[in-house]
């Protein structure tokens, strides 16, 4: 796609130069080689960004439209000095999932929007954010598999360094809810707890089983941890000749 630009300075005696600078695109398609045979593509209408360097540090402010509105629209203060407070706001509007679903080939299915927005804060090197992030209708399924989770709807409500985590779902027909935090201090970290009942899971070609769950999900950088209890309700297992 095309890409315009504008960038200005002015400058005083004894006093720091300010620089200006925007730029705006129309149409953009951003291809990316998976494999030989397979590309994945993400389209966006329109986007606008603008720079502003001054005494009180560096605003970025950024738009991209797609489906004739603002999906994305964020607007950051960085202070010239690292150990200062940054300042600012993100605003996701119904951004569609099914748009990316083409760089995660291990996915058949992958659907539902995000919506929400977070006020920024902290510092460069301990960002914060405060504000919720929803996702609904949510759909998945892993290529080779019929088994789907679908009617997903989580909410995310931020808090600082951590967020608290509340969802529920339909996984093989059976209901399930989530819960549970993600910290990002001192380390990224996830904690999730899954329940749920009268789930059939289809392994192809011949297995069917009907399960109820209790499981802790841990996840840190470097270790997955797993716990709980899964309990098999039916079954039927083909052994094929």
């Amino acid at each position: 796609g095309n890409v315009d630009g504008q960038l200005g300075a002015r400058w005083a005696p004894h006093s720091a130069p300010r620089v200006l600078g925007s730029a705006q695109t129309g149409a953009v398609v951003i291809t990316q080689h998976i494999s030989e045979e397979e590309t994945a593509t993400f389209r966006w209408e329109q986007a606008e960004v603008s720079l502003a360097h001054t005494s009180s540090g560096l605003r970025l402010q950024l738009g991209v439209q797609r489906d004739k509105r603002k999906v994305v629209a964020l607007d950051l203060l960085l202070p010239p000095d690292r150990k200062q407070a940054i300042a600012g706001a993100i605003n996701i509007d119904r951004l569609q999932l099914a748009a990316l679903q083409p760089f995660v080939p291990a996915l058949s299915t992958l659907a539902g929007e995000i919506s929400g927005g977070l006020s920024l804060a902290g510092t460069v090197d301990q960002p914060q954010g405060f504000g919720e992030l929803q996702l609904t209708g949510g759909q998945l399924a892993l290529q080779g598999n019929p088994t789907q989770l679908e009617n997903l709807d989580i909410n995310l409500d931020v808090q600082g360094a951590a967020a608290q985590i509340r969802g529920t779902g339909v996984l093989g027909g059976g209901e399930l809810q989530l819960s549970g935090e993600v910290q990002a201090e001192p380390t990224l970290q996830l904690q999730l707890a899954i329940e749920g009942s009268d789930h059939d899971i289809l392994y192809p070609p011949s297995t069917q089983l009907q399960i109820a769950q209790s499981l802790q999900l841990t996840v840190q950088k470097g270790l997955l941890g797993l716990a709980g209890e899964v309990t098999v309700l039916n079954g039927q297992l083909k052994i094929e000749e």
